[in-house]
């Protein structure tokens, strides 16, 4: 009869086993058994322990302040594709990114790279058009995944799409449903919720086989991971500097406001010293449409007023220290276009002061090409277009009116007494 070696069990053993392989009775057994299992305690101590060791990377070294991009992951737990809504996969990747605390942080939108009969994977990550599609992709341990939307669909990607949320690898033949050709576009009946079977990727290629590998059966309780992509992001822009104690001390991060997106703080009276942090956002115009944030604290698409620069200018801004009175805020708009025919005087800082964004009183230097205002907190501020509400008439033009209706009544009243 055939036995076996201690060094044949060990190497048919996984190194993350938690009890030593049965062997056959008798003292060389529990020899070769104790021998086992010192060799796996010695290994579960120097392998690596998965997660635990993984850094989320949110914020690509590679990338240069204010630049945007997107992230990407794989989806460690799985799920399975018998719904034809894409919002029933979009909840299942923004659960999963909530789990991770790195994650949760950013604040984002997170969707499936998957789709149904109604939409496209292409379409609905946004990587057919818009700024979504114009900027790098990458994924949770902080390597590229695509250079764009374009790239994402041109049947290649440079490094395995292998990553988890908490950045783990996941093993080759790992499955995801996607419903998606490697063009982006559904494959037509193999769709996410078609009532059979459904296109699957895979984690092994570095081809179209990422998205479309293979179909497998979704209405027999299978279950599978799926793709996820965030929204567009930003790498925080965060200049500080500190502020010492007394009236009317302050300082000015990005250069202050003689350039773009600078700014100049000046407190009343810093009772405990402290830093002053800003972070400035840039956004172009034609793209705040698109763009769900959160950039400096806000939600560009959401804002309802008018936004006459371009870029448009945002800032977050803070102090750890105390004080009282208030804070002169001046802000640099410096190179910034302006829009057709627009005005400087009707320029306007918008800040929250606990309600929501609303325009506050903004002095305008369009010499110096700064905007000031006073403020007794700090949150985001956006430089905006004032409202335009209905102008008020002078007194001495207002008696004039009148005068001239009453003049008109009198003349109405002769000519029916008249007839």
């Amino acid at each position: 009869m055939h036995r076996r070696s201690c060094l044949s069990t060990v190497f048919r053993a996984p190194l993350a086993a938690t009890s030593v392989p049965p062997l056959s009775a008798g003292s060389g057994s529990r020899a070769c058994a104790a021998f086992v299992a010192a060799i796996l305690l010695v290994a579960a101590f120097l392998a690596p322990t998965g997660s635990s060791q993984a850094q989320v990377i949110t914020e690509p070294p590679a990338l240069a302040p204010g630049t945007l991009y997107r992230l990407a992951f794989v989806t460690s737990g799985t799920t399975n594709a018998t719904s034809t809504d894409i919002a029933v996969y979009d909840a299942f990747v923004q659960a999963t990114a909530g789990t991770v605390p790195e994650l949760a942080a950013l604040g984002t939108t997170w969707q499936a790279i998957g789709s149904t009969d109604t939409v496209d994977a292409i379409t609905h990550t946004g990587t057919d058009s818009g700024v979504g599609s114009t900027v790098p992709i990458y994924l949770l341990n902080g390597t590229l995944l695509a250079a764009n939307g374009a790239d994402l669909w041109d049947g290649s990607i440079p490094v395995k799409f292998n990553i988890s949320q908490s950045a783990t690898t996941l093993p080759d033949d790992y499955w995801q449903w996607t419903g998606t050709l490697a063009n982006g576009f559904k494959d037509g009946f193999l769709a996410l919720g078609g009532g059979g079977q459904s296109t699957i990727g895979r984690t092994n290629d570095l081809n179209g086989f990422w998205v479309q590998w293979d179909n497998w059966i979704q209405t027999d309780g299978s279950t599978n991971g799926l793709h996820a992509i965030s929204a567009v992001l930003a790498i925080p822009n965060v200049d500080s500097c500190a502020v010492g104690s007394g009236a009317g001390t302050g300082c000015s991060p990005h250069g202050g406001p003689v350039v773009r997106g600078g700014v100049q703080a000046t407190f009343d009276n810093v009772v405990t010293p402290g830093t002053f942090t800003a972070e400035a956002c840039e956004v172009p115009a034609d793209d705040v449409e698109d763009l769900s944030g959160p950039f400096c604290g806000l939600n560009p698409g959401a804002l309802t007023f008018g936004l006459p620069t371009d870029p448009v200018l945002f800032w977050d801004l803070d102090f750890d220290g105390t004080f009282t009175g208030e804070i002169t805020l001046t802000f640099g708009y410096g190179d910034a276009q302006l829009a057709s025919g627009f005005n400087t005087e009707n320029f306007a800082i918008y800040h929250d002061e606990g309600g929501g964004l609303v325009s506050i009183d903004t002095s305008i230097d369009s010499v110096a090409k700064t905007v000031t205002v006073q403020v007794s907190s700090l949150s985001p501020f956006v430089l905006g277009k004032a409202a335009v509400g209905v102008p008020l008439l002078p007194v001495s033009t207002l008696f004039v009116f009148v005068g001239a209706i009453a003049m008109l009544l009198t003349v109405a009243l002769i000519y029916k007494k008249a007839d």
